[in-house]
């Protein structure tokens, strides 16, 4: 059932889901307000946020990496906006810059600089970034800029567990502002143990649901790798990385890391 729903979400989220560095490498979005909503939902959101670890220590990680779903590798160089994905389904490394000044592709085994390859596979590698980062680090999006938050009150996270829901709606961020999301938070742990993904705000049932759990500690935050049936693999908080790794696509990450 989740890979059914893992494909779904995939093919909505690629579309355009909600960016989760709110588009500003690419447009810079920093004239937003900050998050916005009523008090009750801004407080809740902002134990979440503290429970994971706090912005500011979340802010201080330079790098992380971690296994989407077996579909995608991936390493994020948060402070320098430099990514390295790598798709064993679609048989492709791509690394560059996520504003897409910088693109090197690997495509079925050999380097290519073909304009239309790069420029398919440039667009597949953001888009696919807004996606996979925001199923790892939603519970330190949640008060991004543009983002309003309504709380809903007490909800059910599943058929014993009690939970306490707030809405997420957005306001001119991402790439498709219409999409809305619903968080189940233990307010034991203020913690994040489900979602709901709403391809609109206007529609009534979600297109995805699904738990979070498994949070671990990584160095000084906590970051959720269960979503029911399968897990969001590897996930490591790096302290430096090689350069090569945001530039080199003739090797696999493997390969430049064990040299």
């Amino acid at each position: 059932m989740l890979r059914t729903l893992l494909l779904l979400f995939i093919l909505i989220g690629l579309a355009g889901c909600f960016d989760p560095d709110n588009e500003t490498v690419k447009k810079g979005n920093k004239d937003l307000p900050a998050a916005s909503g009523d008090d009750k939902a801004l407080a809740l959101a902002q134990r979440v946020v503290a429970a994971s670890g706090g912005k500011e220590n979340w802010d201080q990680i330079p790098y992380i990496s971690f296994d989407y779903f077996g579909r995608r590798y991936w390493f994020w160089d948060k402070a320098n906006g430099r990514y390295r994905v790598e798709s064993p389904p679609r048989k492709i490394r791509a690394a560059g810059k996520l504003d897409g000044t910088e693109t090197y592709l690997w495509q079925n085994g050999a380097l290519t600089t073909n304009p239309d390859s790069i420029a398919k596979y440039k667009d597949f590698a953001y888009k696919a970034w807004i996606n996979d980062t925001y199923w790892l680090i939603f519970p330190f999006k949640i008060l991004d800029p543009g983002v309003h938050l309504k709380y809903m009150g007490a909800c059910n996270a599943d058929s014993v567990t009690q939970a306490t829901c707030i809405e997420l709606t957005f306001d001119k961020v991402g790439v498709t502002p219409q999409n809305k999301y619903v968080a189940y938070i233990d307010t034991l742990q203020d913690q994040i143990i489900r979602w709901d993904y709403f391809e609109k705000a206007t529609d009534s049932l979600p297109a995805l649901s699904n738990p979070w759990n498994d949070y671990r500690e990584y160095g000084k935050i906590k970051i959720s790798g269960g979503r029911g049936d399968d897990t969001l693999k590897q996930i490591t908080v790096h302290s430096i990385l090689p350069g090569e790794i945001f530039t080199d696509v003739s090797k696999s990450y493997r390969d430049i890391l064990n040299k």
